[in-house]
């Protein structure tokens, strides 16, 4: 039998073991590690699966499996002693993937012996430096070291094939050392201390996370022409700048801001999804003075009083009684769907935006002085979806419920 691949994802859920504890309310768990003396680690493997067994150390018969290419020790309790046998075990130079996420390691380990390293992740540990990954292979192309303690970005500007850096929920101030990796594509660094974006001009990256920041201005991504997802939600950024000539943007979000009107997004004709609810954008007609050049359209909704099922739960006579008294003044499913399918397809709501529509037609709102709704009131959600159709392009406008 050739075996390439084991996985003993979470086996000591089901090895028999005397400290077995029972109860009607939970699934039987294990308090001990997994041993592995008693499983076959076959020659021919090319990929183990180790994850969330309480392992504490390596097995050293792993060091003999010169075939392996993945190894996942994810969601162990292994510390930075345990891992040390790894820098020593030549047969797993070819190793391509090394999973070392969520356990218990203070530093990056050694890893210079995996000459051919494409994935690497320590995220979820209790790291405070990048120190040491200056010796890891530079055929590198993803390194993962979200949720740690790292306070800056180092010795990472040798690793020219690196296409994903994760560096999001760490204690990261500035932006730095990047300028050389010109092969990235996605950076997340989201839930860190930035107030500055310092982009170094990355004209191939593709999509860029700076949530829960501390940024105040939206410029310096004017270099990254092939961005086409930029998320910059719970910052604290007052103006929308910096866009123009972003033209592959296809997501923009910039929820929990301080925004008081879109600005900037003329050229944005790619653009499919805005996020802008949690701003200070008093009405959705601030959309249509930005005189989007894609034809976005932003419309609110009232369905009506819809005939459905939510009281299924509470069926009954006086809940049938009441339903058949009202009856007559309930909109079926479709009756309901029919003013959105409308504004979605009717060619002569193709320019209207800021609207609000009920039964197919146009409405007043409570408070007509106030056009729509406030988005910083009601917390909406403005997403825009483009359609191909055979007709002429349109944007789905905005339905809420």
């Amino acid at each position: 039998m050739y075996i390439t691949r084991l996985s003993l994802r979470a086996l000591l859920l089901h090895l028999p073991s005397p400290s077995f504890q029972f109860s009607r309310s939970r699934t039987p768990t294990i308090n001990t590690p997994l041993h592995l003396d008693s499983i076959e680690l076959p020659p021919t493997l090319t990929d183990l699966d180790l994850t969330v067994n309480r392992l504490s150390e390596l097995d050293s018969r792993i060091a003999h499996l010169s075939m392996l290419k993945k190894l996942s020790l994810r969601q162990n309790l292994i510390e930075d002693s345990a891992v040390e046998p790894l820098s020593r075990w030549d047969a797993l130079s070819d190793l391509e993937e090394l999973i070392l996420r969520d356990n218990k390691l203070a530093e990056v380990p050694d890893i210079s012996i995996f000459s051919r390293l494409l994935v690497f992740d320590v995220s979820f540990n209790e790291i405070t430096s990048l120190e040491g990954l200056s010796k890891a292979s530079s055929t590198l192309k993803e390194l993962y070291v979200s949720k740690n303690e790292v306070y800056k970005i180092m010795e990472i500007e040798y690793l020219h094939d690196l296409q994903i850096l994760e560096l999001g929920s760490n204690r990261l101030r500035v932006m730095v050392n990047m300028e050389s990796l010109t092969k990235l594509e996605e950076l997340w660094l989201g839930r860190n201390r930035i107030k500055v974006v310092n982009l170094c001009g990355l004209r191939c990256i593709k999509k860029i996370s700076l949530q829960s920041n501390q940024l105040t201005s939206m410029k310096g991504f004017e270099d990254c022409v092939a961005l086409a997802e930029l998320y910059l939600s719970h910052n604290g950024i007052s103006k929308m700048e910096g866009l123009s000539a972003l033209v592959n943007l296809r997501v923009l979000d910039v929820l929990n801001n301080k925004l008081t009107s879109v600005d900037d997004i003329q050229s944005l004709t790619k653009l499919e999804d805005l996020w802008l609810n949690d701003n200070q954008i008093e009405i959705l007609e601030a959309i249509t003075e930005a005189k989007m050049d894609a034809n976005v359209t932003a419309n609110c909704v009232h369905p009506g009083i819809v005939r459905t099922r939510l009281t299924r739960d509470r069926d009954g006579l006086i809940t049938d009684f009441v339903f058949f008294l009202t009856s007559k003044l309930l909109k079926s499913v479709p009756q309901a769907a029919a003013t959105t399918c409308c504004l979605a397809t009717s060619p002569r709501l193709r320019n209207v935006c800021g609207k609000y529509f009920s039964d197919c037609n146009e409405a007043r709102t409570s408070n007509p002085d106030r056009a729509i709704l406030k988005l910083r009131d009601c917390g909406l959600l403005l997403s825009c979806w483009s359609l191909q159709l055979p007709l002429p392009m349109f944007i789905k406008p905005l339905t809420t419920f």
